[in-house]
């Protein structure tokens, strides 16, 4: 469903819903200290889909009814195979969707730094500032230290991508795969858990006290 209005004075835009859904369980659950916060996807604000739709994001959401309240944006996206690259990348959005806008956004220097400006805005990359990856990567981490075992076991299967080439795959896109083939084997009941759901319904797979999500916490909570 398409994003009308806002009705916070601070909004996550993410990359993509599986980054929409994490973000919303954390702030959820992680803390209750974190001020209330209007969170969607770039598919749900703009008519653009994944990495190159916040140009298309930031002007739809300009327009939208409750905007002029918005203080501060964070913005999630995934670092891929070049972290640089993908930073620089969104940084380019927000400056041509400023073109088009009155109120202009501010363009921060660096990933997890505030930039001042009419509204303030942050970029956080996943999984971290410049490691390569994207949020999966950063649950895979989880599996491996709270699933040992299945984790050795998808590691195992990962040998037979070489006879399919997938082992010459983007980072980002291994480690969804790994993720999705965890989640398949861990649910039995329910093999296709859907991120929309993951931590509505299976709070426990990953829980958000997570040692691995601090960085996350400490970022947001700045």
């Amino acid at each position: 469903m398409k994003r009308e209005e806002f009705t916070q004075s601070r909004f996550i835009l993410t990359e993509g819903f599986e980054d929409c859904a994490f973000a919303t369980a954390f702030v959820l659950f992680r803390n209750p200290r974190f001020p209330p916060m209007d969170i969607d996807s770039v598919d749900n604000v703009g008519e653009s889909r994944g990495k190159e739709g916040f140009e298309d994001a930031i002007v739809a959401a300009s327009d939208k009814r409750g905007f002029p309240a918005i203080d501060d944006v964070v913005l999630l996206t995934d670092n891929d195979e070049k972290p640089q690259d993908s930073f620089e990348n969104v940084r380019a959005q927000i400056e041509q969707a400023n073109k088009q806008l009155e109120r202009k956004w501010a363009v921060p220097d660096r990933p997890g730094e505030r930039a001042d400006g009419n509204p303030s805005v942050s970029i956080w990359m996943w999984p971290e500032s410049g490691t390569p990856g994207c949020m999966e990567t950063l649950l895979w981490r989880v599996i491996c230290a709270k699933y040992a075992a299945l984790s050795d076991c998808i590691e195992r299967a990962s040998v037979c991508m070489e006879a399919t080439k997938a082992n010459k795959w983007p980072i980002q896109k291994i480690d969804k795969a790994k993720v999705r083939a965890f989640l398949a084997l861990y649910n039995k009941r329910s093999p296709l858990v859907r991120f929309d759901v993951l931590w509505r319904e299976h709070p426990t797979i990953f829980p958000i006290d997570r040692k691995e999500f601090n960085a996350f916490a400490t970022f947001l909570r700045r």
